[in-house]
């Protein structure tokens, strides 16, 4: 069967509307996972504060694995996780509003390989204007200087860094 041009075009947007679609949807359930990821290590820190201990985290892994088969995500190691991810990002002015940009898998490279703030917001800022898939984060070598180079290397003069640090300071700066 021949098609036109025409058809061939409409074809083609309804199938650009479709993926739109698909991602737009995606992206709205990164965001209510990272919230709710947020929320449990909230809830458990604030409750290791009133002394309930190192305790509480493999009693909710297990209980919430029982009420939710099937379903991933609550082992022991990815609510410490959790707990980690509210601690390192909790209050800090430029890392928090940035947490639902990326997706969980990203953030857990990003709290191990990370030194400071300063280098998480960098990897966080550059995979979601990038769009880097999760391999890329994980393959060992995100944060190698080539990864770097390879971010910046078209970037225009305005914003190609000296260094990483020196441009985060720099877009903060002229932010306030």
């Amino acid at each position: 069967m021949n098609l036109e041009k025409s058809q061939i075009d409409f074809i083609t947007e309804i199938k650009q509307k479709i993926r739109r679609a698909q991602y737009d949807a995606l992206k709205t359930v990164n965001v209510q996972l990272i919230n709710l990821y947020w929320d449990i290590g909230k809830s458990v820190a604030e409750k290791q504060g009133e002394s309930w201990g190192k305790a509480i985290v493999p009693t909710l892994s297990r209980e919430l694995q029982k009420e939710f088969p099937g379903i991933g995500g609550f082992s022991e190691r990815n609510l410490w996780l959790m707990i980690q991810f509210y601690n390192e990002y909790n209050g800090v002015k430029n890392l928090q509003p940035l947490v639902a940009e990326i997706s969980w898998t990203k953030h857990i490279v990003i709290l191990g390989k990370c030194k400071d703030n300063l280098e998480r917001q960098f990897y966080i800022m550059t995979a979601a204007k990038f769009g880097w898939n999760d391999a890329i984060t994980r393959d060992g070598n995100f944060t190698d200087d080539d990864i770097i180079q390879d971010v910046t290397q078209n970037w225009s003069c305005y914003d190609r860094p000296q260094s990483k640090r020196k441009n985060l300071l720099t877009s903060q700066a002229m932010e306030q």
